[in-house]
């Protein structure tokens, strides 16, 4: 089976962009779709089930929220998705994953040319290739017509097959999947363990024409000469969501249960065990709130960019320059609070206080926190609009105003989710 080097720095070239119909969902070549009955089972024995769940966070500035439910008995594997956020339109979803190691979701890193968007081509590289497409019918297992970015017996959907959103935003998703006793669908049943080593991907929203463009190229259908690479359009390619798939009992519901290691333990007044994990913790939180921060600034220069690069007057750029330099003092001021909170919680638990009474703590002043920011900004986002209304700029406010609006909306939702996890 071909081996995902996750060591190297993808290129829009040769064998990377020769399997991208499938690393998406896109692609011309359909299978049959119905697979018989297999009897043995790599994943789990006998006829007892398990159940794994998969909370599905927003990419590239999208509203998606979702849950992810996978049942696996016997030969078949029971998928439920149902999600929020989406865009009208149809959004290709998968099971992704790595051989060498389990697979992730991208952070802001992944954005290697710095455009604000995480390309399905730099997006690939931390949650790996496709294990199975997840359509209804099924999509029978063979080998795909290109190696390169998919597991070896992936097979090759239909794009009618994936759900498609309407105005209200919501997917409601359910299908079974049957593996027989054949090479192909033993390849790819044993390509999905553990299950929990592999992560769920939705695809499909709005971005600038050039963000897929080698993609696109590599799929037969490249961007005319000319074309702007900065104008809008929806993108079946996007990585919109992801999640992690979980055990049920470890999923992120509170039940999660205790880490055990090799780490001292300490106690609270309570004699409830304080574990040395909360600094993990901390720093998970710190990296996502710095994603979610760097979101934001690339989103909201996205915003003013037309400004930026157009003949609008003195008085309009002005505001603009003002306007940017408020926005990254706010958050810096928010970046500040938000880490001597997280610093406060962490010395707390480790000094014995009750780890309830701290994050209750810490989870107030980030909500407090984000309200601040964001109501700051939008009193910033009125003036810049008065400016833009008194000098006739209806273009420039206009994308200035949907930009905004979807990148505050997109960042609003990552801190909950944030917050949430605490």
């Amino acid at each position: 089976m071909h081996r995902y080097n996750t060591t190297n720095v993808f290129k829009p070239k040769s064998l990377f962009l020769s399997g991208l119909a499938l690393v998406a969902g896109y692609a011309i070549i359909s299978f049959p779709s119905s697979v018989s009955a297999m009897t043995n089972n790599n994943m789990n024995s006998g006829n007892a089930s398990q159940k794994y769940v998969a909370d599905i966070d927003p990419l590239n500035k999208s509203n998606v929220d979702g849950k992810a439910e996978f049942v696996q008995k016997g030969n078949t594997l029971a998928v439920t998705i149902n999600a929020t956020g989406l865009e009208p339109g149809v959004h290709p979803q998968h099971i992704h994953g790595k051989e060498l190691a389990d697979a992730e979701c991208p952070t802001g890193a992944a954005d290697v040319n710095n455009d604000g968007f995480i390309s399905v081509l730099e997006g690939a590289p931390a949650y790996g290739p496709i294990k199975i497409n997840l359509t209804n019918p099924q999509t029978a297992f063979g080998t795909p017509p290109v190696a390169g970015l998919f597991a070896e017996f992936a097979g090759t959907p239909d794009n009618a097959n994936f759900p498609t959103a309407g105005a209200d935003g919501k997917i409601h998703f359910m299908q079974t999947y049957t593996f027989d006793s054949s090479e192909v669908a033993q390849a790819a049943f044993k390509s999905l363990t553990p299950l929990n080593a592999q992560h769920v991907v939705l695809h499909g929203g709005t971005a600038p024409l050039g963000v897929d463009a080698d993609a696109f190229a590599a799929l037969g259908a490249p961007r005319p000469e000319g074309y702007n690479p900065q104008e809008l359009s929806y993108d079946a390619l996007l990585p919109v969501g992801c999640g992690q798939i979980e055990k049920h009992s470890e999923a992120r519901s509170g039940n999660t249960p205790a880490q055990h290691n090799n780490a001292p333990v300490k106690h609270n007044n309570n004699n409830a065990p304080v574990h040395q994990n909360s600094a993990n913790k901390t720093d998970r939180v710190a990296n996502e709130l710095a994603n979610a921060k760097s979101d934001l600034n690339k989103g909201l220069g996205m915003a003013t960019m037309t400004v930026s690069s157009s003949q609008s007057n003195q008085s309009v750029r002005t505001s603009t320059v003002e306007f940017t330099t408020l926005s990254n003092q706010l958050a810096n001021d928010f970046g500040m609070m938000t880490q001597n909170a997280m610093n406060s919680y962490h010395a707390n638990v480790m000094s014995g206080m009750n780890k309830d009474e701290a994050r209750n703590h810490l989870v107030n002043v980030l909500a407090s926190s984000k309200d601040h920011h964001i109501n700051k900004l939008y009193e910033a986002r009125n003036q810049l609009i008065d400016q833009y209304n008194r000098n006739g700029n209806v273009s420039e406010r206009d994308h200035f105003l949907n930009t905004f609006d979807m990148t505050v909306n997109s960042y609003s939702h990552s801190m909950e989710k944030v917050k949430n996890q605490l």
